[in-house]
């Protein structure tokens, strides 16, 4: 993803997203516990990822 190499700061920097672009760096890593709408949208791609896993199970099961 083009905005995370972005973000990159080498470490001596004590606060990187600070540094690089702050609201860009922020939107880089998903954090569930800052606020209720990171969590909501952590839960929805944690589901979104486990209806991928079943459904390919399910895909493998009948092929093989």
């Amino acid at each position: 993803m083009p905005h995370e190499a972005a973000c990159y700061v080498p470490r001596r920097t004590r606060a990187p997203c600070e540094a690089a672009h702050s609201a860009r760096c922020a939107r880089a890593v998903l954090n569930p516990l800052r606020s209720e709408d990171e969590a909501f949208r952590f839960l929805l791609y944690a589901i979104a990822v486990i209806l991928a896993i079943v459904a390919l199970v399910v895909l493998l099961r009948a092929v093989l």
